[in-house]
């Protein structure tokens, strides 16, 4: 794989394949070298782990696979995700595609300069602060941060295990929707905003000002002096009678 974006630490000469077929039927994916895969080096952008190779792959590499999706290669980051920008001091920094010479952001660098340049299709990525939708504004591409707890975390490397997610990476809504789908083994949800013509407000608001009542106005006065109006001056309200005293 050529990789003129440092965007992965390692591409396999042989992918990696689950399903012969199934809803990502034969996408290529790259995984966040963050993400275990087994048999597969797996950084944490770190050195020293420059040599692990876990044992099991993470829940949503196998949901992956098991959805006909390939993993091709794991995706560079700064070191132990623990940066907002692409720089890494053991594999290099991340160049970005879309905007040649700044940053691609961070963590998720090398998933979102893949997908701006064309390398993969699709990516998976980790997002704790904003580490999927920082470089995915600067690719100009897609991602999502789940809402915490959507989708398995096992065999992902902790940052902050109580604001953690992982989350799908594309370069269409669609494309996001659909590794969504299948990394929370959940149905994608329906679009929920009808399309409507642009220049007239929506039949919800016009309806609403054609049913409501006309407002009704304070009384007013007219002036003896310059038949001017002017608001009822608000009279007094006699004092309460106080105390009395009464001879003995």
């Amino acid at each position: 794989m050529k990789d003129p974006y440092n965007a992965g630490i390692t591409w396999l000469d042989e992918p990696l394949r689950g399903a012969a077929e199934g809803p990502l039927d034969g996408r290529t994916v790259l995984v966040k070298d963050l993400i275990d895969t087994a048999g597969i080096r797996t950084t944490y952008g770190s050195h020293i782990y420059g040599d692990h190779v876990p044992d099991a792959h993470a829940t949503v590499v196998q949901r992956v696979l098991d959805a006909g999706g390939v993993v091709v290669g794991k995706a560079n980051l700064p070191e132990f995700a623990w940066s907002v920008l692409g720089a890494n001091p053991w594999y290099g920094t991340v160049r970005n595609p879309a905007h040649p010479g700044k940053t691609t952001g961070g963590s998720s660098a090398g998933n979102a300069a893949a997908l701006a340049a064309g390398l993969v299709d699709l990516g998976i990525g980790t997002d704790t602060g904003c580490s999927i939708r920082l470089p995915s504004a600067a690719c100009e591409t897609v991602g999502l941060k789940p809402r915490w707890g959507a989708i398995p975390l096992d065999g992902i490397f902790p940052l902050c295990p109580s604001l953690d997610t992982v989350g799908p990476m594309a370069r269409s809504v669609e494309d996001a929707a659909l590794l969504w789908s299948v990394m929370s083994g959940r149905p994608a949800p329906e679009p929920r905003l009808e399309t409507r013509p642009s220049g007239g407000p929506p039949a919800w608001r016009s309806s609403a000002r054609a049913s409501s009542r006309p407002r009704s106005r304070a009384p007013t006065l007219t002036c003896g002096r310059c038949s001017c109006t002017r608001p009822p001056r608000a009279t007094a309200r006699p004092s309460p009678p106080g105390p009395t005293s009464t001879g003995t």
